[in-house]
């Protein structure tokens, strides 16, 4: 790669960074609804039409700004991730999460406002949510072999979900009612999947 395209990658990368952190940011001031394309470019100094050639829909916004956290903490991975009991593991990762979407609390919290009144895009939003929960699960080197089953995501999504609704009222300097959620949901999944696991014996 020469370094013209080297600078237009940065280049492409720089702004799609800056229209997903305008479209939140704005999500916190007018409320997710209200957000669009070209309030996003005003707000950035950019023609509505290239706003639309990097993402053609707010909703495109919502899955960049999903994947790009996934790949924010796959960068912070630490050994605690592989250490430890899978709860211990899940907990690290899960707040990891939440501490690198803090500076979003407020736009997200209206994102998730948006999609319990509109159903149809909140199924969508819980099924991006289910694919950044299949990572997580990766992440915590909890999914691996014949573990590999949907149903794992699909209740780790249904945890992570209860846990933000806590977050989105928590405004502790230390998010302890946070963590104290995340470690109660997280010990009653545990112990149902014990009593699962053992009826099947």
């Amino acid at each position: 790669m020469n370094n013209q395209k080297r600078k237009d990658r940065q280049t492409d990368v720089n702004l799609q960074t800056l229209i997903i952190d305008t479209a939140l940011s704005l999500a916190g001031e007018v409320g997710w609804a209200n957000v669009t394309l070209q309030k996003i470019g005003r707000e950035t100094d950019l023609p509505e039409q290239e706003v639309k050639a990097i993402f053609p829909s707010e909703w495109n916004i919502l899955e960049a700004f999903r994947t790009r956290t996934d790949l924010q903490i796959a960068d912070r991975q630490t050994p605690n991730w592989s250490e430890g009991a899978p709860k211990e593991r899940l907990f690290e990762v899960l707040m990891e999460r939440i501490d690198v979407i803090e500076p979003w609390k407020p736009g997200l919290a209206s994102v998730a406002s948006y999609g319990i009144k509109q159903p149809i895009q909140g199924f969508k939003l819980c099924v991006g949510l289910n694919k950044s929960m299949a990572t997580m699960l990766d992440y915590a080197q909890i999914r691996r072999g014949t573990a590999r089953v949907p149903w794992q995501a699909h209740g780790l999504t249904a945890i992570y979900l209860l846990v933000l609704r806590r977050w989105f009222s928590d405004d502790s300097d230390d998010l302890g009612p946070t963590m104290a959620e995340l470690n109660e949901k997280l010990i009653e999944a545990d112990r149902f999947l014990a009593r699962v696991c053992g009826s099947t014996k």
